[in-house]
């Protein structure tokens, strides 16, 4: 056994479950039977022999945590251990991936005392017997998503939750005062073990189960797919934001053609041809759209290829125009991209009625679209309307605070 740990017999109720205390949170007399005391991570035995840990949370001691440790306690939640975090503030954050994978809601800095713990949830009939707490890290009540939410301060923001991980639960919650503490931690730790005794009990479901499609089960499954593909595709948008070259072309053409689409109007991706970019046809007009990534303002080079494009293209409408996205300043945030445009760029498109679009302007209209808030037609009229840069205000997203 590692010499910074000790095991004896327990003071509360043994359920058999083993447990880990990780910090100064208990005093060594407390390490009985299946409870377990040690000062870090780094120092404790194999983590995946437990049910329940709890961890006063270090950031320093975290980050001195070998590999192999985090792997245990990866085979720690998988095989439903139930950890619990005391005491975290915003660093947490750096370790998220390592603690829980993924599913970690934003924490801000905030400090306080008050704690107004939710009736029936995990654990709170012993984390609400009027200890005293302090936390310095909230989630803003807007932002918890689906986790369960443990206690909450006076403004309503979430100072303790829970995480689901793989089999496993990982609660966060504020720091304990000293008095009545040692109390608390066995009472809580008792709690869990029971909850962990009750998840072994449970059978493995057996082959059949998985056959069985019932018809909201279906539903909700084609539900997800097709969400889970709108989300792939916004995904891949997002890429017109930082990319330049062929790989913007394409991918500014597939979010133009899904878009226009619905109006009945074609694109075809035409710069693999060393032509134009872009070519789209709808109706009586044929707009020849050149595509541009810079990493500073976009010069006006571009609108003189765009214009010697058109003057030696044949077109089979009566109409023929030209458009340019851009992806100015590539390279930084959308909100600290100003100007997108040099003036000699944005005089010579209005002087050859030029439509000039950003990226930035692009995903936003595509975001629109997807939500139902801005249909084709209107996209369609934009394009056909608009001479010189695109005058819209900009998305929440791009905006400087």
């Amino acid at each position: 056994m590692n010499p910074h740990s000790r095991r004896t017999s327990s003071p509360v109720k043994d359920s058999g479950i083993p447990a880990l205390v990780v910090g100064s949170i208990l005093p060594a007399r407390k390490a009985r039977g299946s409870l377990t005391l040690a000062s870090t991570l780094a120092t404790t035995p194999t983590l995946h022999e437990f049910g329940v840990i709890v961890l006063r949370y270090v950031n320093e001691t975290l980050l001195e945590t070998p590999r192999e440790k985090w792997e245990e306690w990866r085979a720690f939640l998988r095989g439903g251990g139930v950890a619990i975090l005391i005491g975290v503030d915003q660093s947490i954050q750096r370790y998220a991936e390592k603690l829980i994978g993924h599913g970690l809601p934003r924490l801000v800095e905030q400090e306080g005392e008050t704690v107004r713990w939710v009736r029936g949830a995990h654990l709170c009939e012993s984390l609400g017997q009027g200890m005293s707490y302090h936390w310095s890290a909230a989630v803003p009540r807007a932002e918890i998503g689906p986790c369960p939410v443990l206690g909450r301060n006076g403004a309503g923001d979430v100072v303790a939750f829970e995480v689901r991980s793989d089999r496993g639960w990982v609660l966060f919650i504020p720091a304990l005062g000293p008095s009545g503490r040692d109390q608390l931690v066995l009472s809580v730790i008792e709690s869990a073990r029971r909850h962990v005794a009750m998840s072994r009990e449970q059978r493995e479901a057996p082959p059949w189960i998985a056959e069985l499609a019932l018809a909201s089960e279906r539903r909700l499954q084609a539900e997800r797919e097709v969400l889970s593909n709108k989300l792939r595709l916004l995904t891949a948008a997002k890429r017109i934001l930082y990319e330049d070259g062929g790989i913007l072309s394409r991918e500014c053409s597939r979010v133009l053609s899904e878009m226009l689409a619905p109006s009945g109007v074609t694109i075809a991706y035409k710069e693999d041809e060393g032509a134009h970019d872009i070519e789209m046809v709808g109706g009586t007009a044929t707009t020849l759209i050149e595509v541009r990534g810079s990493t500073g303002p976009v010069e006006v080079g571009v609108v003189r290829q765009l214009a010697a494009h058109l003057k030696s293209f044949s077109a089979a409408t009566a109409e023929v125009r030209g458009c340019i996205v851009a992806n100015p300043h590539r390279l930084k945030p959308p909100a600290d991209r100003i100007p997108p445009f040099t003036a000699h760029c944005k005089t010579e498109s209005e002087a050859n009625r030029y439509c000039l679009l950003t990226t930035v302007q692009l995903l936003d209209i595509y975001d629109r679209f997807l939500q139902g808030a801005f249909t084709s037609a209107q996209f369609v009229a934009l394009l056909s309307c608009t001479v010189g840069p695109l005058q819209a205000d900009s998305p929440s997203w791009a905006r400087q605070t």
